[in-house]
């Protein structure tokens, strides 16, 4: 088994994947015979018997109680892993259906949601941040800052965002972009991918996790946000940005094209090529005092989600 990387004072070294550390892990134990003489075997696994659960015993039963005489509404965030798995989409079904109902963003997740669980009422909504951010005064420029945020995953298309930064750096516009987040891979191979185009003093990258009492100052300390996904149903980094009253810069894939109001709280890019990217940038720049005011009007509360599933709970009713 290969071991991940660890520093100097034997911590998990920053940018490791952990997703392929435990598909290595498991592939490794499977090879061994690890799991050869687990309990209930070849049959159908007994969720509500905690020997069989071991320590997820109490998530089990929680996910499956969720039928008994309390009503139990979900809100679902991606109703499958981005990374696709066999068994994404029965479990998704085993757990909601036997929910009251589901609240889900609008557009591509909540048609999966229904997709996967006919009948289940869902209330397509926002979602609101989990972190509580407010409004903050832009802070001064030139040079623009652009903030990337959240999971550097092959989706959310970092590649894209650096590559229009090297086409607005030669069309003259004094930008720079700050990467802030865990990286599901090595940070190394964007390092140098920054250093080849020559984007050294323009690239900040932050790798790791951001403490919630650090997001409202990153987020007060830049400009405009990034989200140069390749695909996605939604994103929850929209929301975060509107909270703080940061404009969006957006591909038009999945629901982006339903959180960003083009021109009004951020701009979106008609396709993913790097000039494209660059020039709905400008976009935002040009008028970036009205999108940040705009962005902050379109921040999705909690009041609105609590009523949701009140009625939920109360009768099932999505209406």
């Amino acid at each position: 088994m290969t071991p991940r990387r660890r520093d100097g004072e034997g911590r998990p070294e920053v940018g490791t994947s952990w997703e392929s550390l435990i598909d290595r892990q498991i592939r490794d134990a499977m090879a061994e015979g690890a799991f050869d003489d687990l309990p209930h075997q070849g049959h159908r696994l007994p969720l509500e018997d905690d020997s069989a659960a071991g320590d997820s015993a109490l998530a089990y039963r929680m996910l499956l109680g969720a039928s008994g005489v309390k009503p139990a509404v979900a809100i679902v965030h991606n109703p499958t892993p981005h990374e696709e798995r066999p068994l994404d989409e029965r479990l998704t079904r085993l757990v909601l259906k036997r929910a009251r109902g589901a609240l889900a963003p609008p557009g591509p997740s909540a048609d999966e949601l229904r997709r996967l669980v006919p009948g289940l009422p869902v209330v397509a909504m926002p979602i609101p941040p989990l972190v509580r951010l407010e409004p903050s005064a832009l802070p001064p420029g030139p040079p623009w800052r652009l903030l990337f945020f959240g999971f550097v995953r092959p989706y959310k298309g970092l590649e894209l965002a650096l590559d229009a930064l090297k086409v607005l750096v030669q069309r003259g516009v004094p930008v720079e972009l700050t990467v802030a987040g865990l990286f599901w891979g090595p940070v190394d191979p964007w390092r140098e991918r920054i250093a080849g185009a020559g984007l050294e003093e323009r690239v900040t990258l932050c790798p790791g996790y951001v403490p919630d009492e650090d997001v409202g100052e990153l987020f007060a300390s830049h400009h405009a946000v990034v989200v140069p996904y390749r695909s996605a149903p939604q994103s929850a980094i929209v929301p975060l940005a509107y909270a703080a009253g940061r404009p969006v810069v957006a591909t038009s894939v999945g629901g982006l094209a339903e959180q960003v109001t083009d021109g009004v709280s951020g701009a979106l890019a008609t396709s993913e090529d790097a000039a494209t990217f660059a020039t709905a940038v400008e976009r935002v720049l040009a008028d970036l005092v009205p999108m940040a005011h705009n962005a902050a009007g379109q921040a999705p509360t909690w009041d609105s989600v609590v009523r949701a599933l009140e009625r939920l709970a109360l009768d099932g009713s999505s209406a």
